[in-house]
């Protein structure tokens, strides 16, 4: 099977797969969080999103399926200085274990099956009305 092109670019570390930048519409919507929030990335990549929340003051633990995401999300973390609990992880077998403020996925939830993505996001519903 042949991985996703990210997995390439996530390897090289003189590149920014999608941006340095968070996503716009993080940008647009940052400010009507209240801080810090806690804050959950599901399939953070990179960390862009994950790194500029952090960056003002949020608490911010986030995920990916690629260990190469991972690894270059936690180095530039630590070369901005914050701390910011990165880990890999398959949503598939992700379990709530504490509530967020917030639960941010950006450009992932269309790519796990029907089922696994149902389930996710049942999942998230439930948490947010415990």
């Amino acid at each position: 099977m042949e991985k996703p092109f990210w997995e390439k670019t996530y390897q090289d570390k003189s590149v920014s797969t999608f941006s340095k930048e968070p996503t716009a519409d993080l940008k647009g919507y940052a400010h009507l969080l209240n801080m810090p929030s806690s804050v959950l990335d599901v399939g953070c990549g990179e960390g862009r999103n994950s790194i500029f929340l952090a960056a003002q003051n949020h608490t911010v633990e986030a995920f990916d399926l690629s260990a190469a995401g991972i690894e270059k999300a936690i180095e530039t973390a630590m070369n901005a200085g914050l701390n910011i609990n990165f880990y890999q992880q398959d949503l598939t077998g992700f379990a709530f274990q504490k509530e967020y403020d917030v639960i941010l996925s950006h450009g992932m939830l269309h790519l796990p099956e029907k089922a696994d993505r149902d389930r996710f996001i049942a999942e998230v519903q439930n948490e947010r009305k415990g």
